[in-house]
């Protein structure tokens, strides 16, 4: 979800406004190290000397959001609102419409986006659509991504790619390219050459299961001149409008049956279950989607070891899980770790579709506003038949979905 920032441009040389801008500047130098409490401190200070100073308002409010404050947050921006010139006006309504995305106030945040003509309220009224499975409304809004506009890319459907050397572009995360790649068959059956520009990490996964695909790393600067020397290029986020928009939710993807025994030869015997549980802390929405180890590996699964799926553990997590994460070394390394076990418990990030996609058993636990590539409501997804869904039952809530999975896992081991 893309949000705006607010800079403060001091026009007065008031002691009472310099003062206010002191304690902003502090809160804005917090808001950039996303230390969040601190930045709320400081804007509290700026707004007890300037009870009206927008900025610190509509900071203040992206700051209550990030600690999970969405009332706290709605009430600054409603504040900030209504004393906004019409363009700071529009700055609010993409960032309260994000925020009553958050708690799922999906009519209310697509009237605030529909106010805004800005990329991102196009793109955040995209992503409300395309949960809600209004493909093509959302579809039409998805193409504001920067991608698109960067590489001037176009749809193509798939008998535009017939005897055609086709170049497919990264863009994203690898959980994207990981839930595009089942598309990659129907592309590379009618053209005459396929090229893959993607990450360094997956590049051994997908060569091991696409031999007829060649793969290099996504750099821009790689990627431009072989957009040359194509006949045709696909943005990895179009695969499935120019496969068609069928999905089908059974496993396309393999481990190397040589790779998975070394793999058995080094994890504990008994029961396995793998746990994912942080996402990359850069994501903006981070916050709301990843969970706590403690919170997770408490759960008693009888004679089972929780194997960790992560590669950035901490001190206090180690004694919790074994560190399955120090056998990792790209994605080729976790489909194999992951094909050793029974059952993955995963909140959203690539771990999740890519244990979808090998077919393991996995559940994956979803923010109360789950991002559209889960739907709005349910506890199954037509891109994955092995996952099952929990979702938190309000803001915040991670208890609930928790204990509903310990059940549905138990139910397997």
């Amino acid at each position: 979800m893309a949000v705006k920032t607010i800079t403060l441009e001091m026009d007065s040389t008031s002691r009472r406004a310099r003062k206010a801008g002191r304690y902003f500047s502090e809160g804005w130098a917090h808001q950039k190290k996303r230390e969040w409490r601190d930045a709320v401190t400081c804007y509290n200070c700026a707004l007890d000397v300037d009870p009206v100073l927008f900025a610190a308002l509509a900071n203040r409010g992206m700051c209550w959001h990030q600690l999970g404050r969405p009332n706290e947050a709605l009430a600054d921006y409603e504040r900030a609102f209504a004393i906004g010139t019409p363009e700071l006006k529009n700055i609010i309504r993409v960032n309260r419409g994000v925020l009553l995305q958050s708690v799922r106030r999906y009519d209310e945040a697509l009237a605030d986006f529909a106010a805004d003509n800005s990329h991102e309220s196009r793109l955040n009224a995209a992503y409300i659509h395309l949960m809600r499975g209004e493909f093509w409304q959302g579809l039409e809004l998805y193409r504001s991504r920067l991608p698109v506009t960067k590489w001037d890319a176009r749809l193509h459907r798939l008998e535009d790619l017939r005897d055609k050397n086709v170049l497919i572009l990264h863009e994203q995360g690898f959980g994207d390219s990981i839930m595009m790649a089942r598309f990659i068959l129907r592309i590379s059956a009618v053209a005459r050459s396929v090229h893959w520009t993607t990450r360094t990490a997956l590049m051994p996964l997908l060569a091991a299961n696409f031999p007829n695909v060649e793969f290099s790393d996504g750099g821009d600067v790689k990627a431009a001149a072989l957009v040359y020397k194509s006949d045709a290029f696909v943005l990895v986020m179009d695969l499935w409008q120019t496969a068609g928009l069928e999905i089908a939710g059974q496993p396309y993807l393999h481990a190397d049956p040589v790779h998975v025994e070394t793999m058995q030869g080094v994890l504990p015997s008994g029961p396995k279950i793998g746990l994912s549980w942080r996402g990359r802390a850069e994501f903006v929405n981070d916050h709301n989607r990843s969970a706590a180890l403690k919170d997770l590996a408490w759960r008693k699964y009888p004679g089972a070891t929780f194997v960790s799926l992560q590669k950035d553990l901490r001190d206090d997590e180690r004694p919790l899980v074994f560190d399955g994460g120090a056998l990792i070394n790209d994605f080729a390394d976790s489909a194999a770790l992951m094909s050793c076990l029974d059952a993955v418990i995963s909140v959203d990030t690539a771990t999740a579709h890519l244990a979808g996609a090998l077919g393991i058993p996995t559940a994956v636990l979803l923010p109360y506003s789950a991002d559209w590539r889960w739907g709005e409501n349910g506890d199954a997804t037509p891109w994955y038949d092995g996952v099952r869904l929990f979702r938190q039952p309000d803001f915040g809530a991670w208890g609930p979905a928790m204990a509903a999975a310990e059940d549905w896992i138990r139910s397997r081991i």
